[in-house]
């Protein structure tokens, strides 16, 4: 098996007026690819060393084709962007530096497109399909959980991609209608709307992966092996947030109420209060009754519930959030008069339930930098095995904490001059094992 330091870079090329240019490989310096489950699309930065005049043939819009040869897969992928921004340029003798920055010719599509609407007996996946299709256009693979509730909603001069979050919010599992709280990404495979649940169950069965990656910190000193010791070793690891009990108690992590503001009939508004005319009020919640209704990476909880102090700060409800919403959005087609008061509960339900599910989603964070693989892609699933640093001598065991399936939130592959490839990830997780 090969090293990371045999990643090639195949090929760099761009169309001009339809035509390709020639080979630009040898004049790259740096290459950044990053991937985010936050982010609608991939982006690239391209670092140029010019001594050709190549800027002079550019205008800051053409589509680029880089093609990496992955070191352990010995595979090729092809990243094919579209050229948005020119960066800064420094002239040194007869050499120009300068930064070409790429993103998905989709979210330049979005960007200049607008959708003003209304739909009604629609799925939200059904809706993200179509738009996807026949809006933007794409060509690249669509994987789109199935969501149970048809929506009827106005969308008022909306790009498709704050509509596709829009209703991830406001969507709930057809597999678990129990479950609710959708996100929309890009990654190298194609365009992702998921469920944090699904995300979760598809993570911790490896479910549309060729292979879930084991990376071990400090494997040089265990393994005999040297070449797999390089090649799924972790190289550097951050712990960016520990356990925050009273951040959370303060921001409303852990427990609060959930009320929705109709501002299509505002007479039967859910809000808070004690008011005859307005009887209704909004629904409250806390962690350590929410997580079991979850799925989870690993078999314990991430927080200590058993000690009165933390599950009193756990279940003291802190804030009250208010969501503009369209009161009968989830309205049964054969109710007669959806006026009269009682519509579903939806409402409170999806929000403070997407709300709860994010928040404990990402309870455990960790940041590594590992050898170059083109095979890891954000919302994918990772393991990691740490070391316990207060291991007995002579003895390894795992950080009971850190070590175990991580979903991939980030991930950037960093291309240098000598074919050197080093990946980082932002890794996060729910649960412990």
């Amino acid at each position: 098996m090969s090293n990371s330091n045999s990643t090639k870079l195949r090929s760099a090329k761009f169309k001009i007026d339809n035509t390709t240019s020639d080979d630009f490989q040898k004049l790259v310096t740096e290459i950044n690819i990053i991937e985010s489950i936050d982010s609608p699309s991939i982006r690239m930065s391209i670092a140029i060393s010019d001594s050709t005049g190549m800027i002079n043939l550019m205008r800051g819009s053409e589509m680029i084709e880089i093609i990496l040869e992955d070191a352990i897969s010995n595979t090729a992928y092809t990243y094919n962007l579209r050229i948005y921004r020119l960066g800064p340029r420094t002239r040194f003798q007869k050499n120009d530096n300068y930064v070409i920055e790429a993103i998905s010719n989709e979210f330049l599509v979005n960007e200049t497109t607008v959708i003003t609407k209304s739909f009604k007996d629609k799925k939200a996946s059904e809706l993200v399909k179509s738009l996807l299709e026949d809006t933007i256009q794409t060509k690249k693979k669509l994987f789109i959980e199935k969501t149970k509730d048809k929506i009827k909603c106005v969308v008022p001069n909306w790009r498709p991609f704050d509509f596709f979050n829009w209703l991830g919010v406001r969507s709930v599992r057809d597999e678990n209608n129990k479950q609710a709280g959708f996100i929309f990404w890009e990654n190298f495979k194609g365009f992702h709307f998921k469920s944090f649940d699904k995300i979760i169950k598809d993570c911790k069965s490896g479910t549309g992966q060729d292979r879930v990656f084991k990376y071990t910190y400090g494997q040089k000193n265990l393994q005999s092996d040297t070449t797999v010791s390089d090649i799924f070793s972790i190289q550097t690891v951050q712990y960016p947030n520990a356990f925050d009990s009273l951040l959370g108690v303060r921001n409303g992590h852990w427990a609060g109420a959930f009320c929705s503001v109709s501002l299509d009939y505002v007479e039967n508004s859910k809000i808070s209060t004690t008011s005859k005319e307005v009887p209704f009020t909004g629904k409250t919640w806390n962690m350590i009754d929410m997580y079991s209704k979850m799925e989870h990476l690993g078999n314990k909880k991430p927080f200590l519930d058993s000690d009165n102090s933390i599950k009193a700060l756990m279940t003291t409800v802190r804030r009250i959030r208010y969501r503009p919403n369209q009161l009968h959005l989830w309205d049964d087609s054969s109710t007669t008069d959806a006026t009269d008061g009682k519509y579903d509960e939806r409402s409170e339900e999806t929000a403070l339930y997407a709300f709860c599910r994010k928040i404990n989603f990402e309870t455990i964070k960790l940041k590594v930098t590992v050898p170059g693989n083109l095979g890891l892609h954000a919302g994918e699933a990772v393991d990691i095995e740490i070391p316990d640093p207060l291991a007995q001598k002579g003895k390894v065991e795992k950080d009971k904490t850190y070590s175990g399936r991580y979903v991939i939130a980030g991930v950037r592959h960093k291309y240098s001059g000598g074919q050197s490839l080093t990946t980082d990830l932002e890794l996060i997780k729910d649960s412990i094992d």
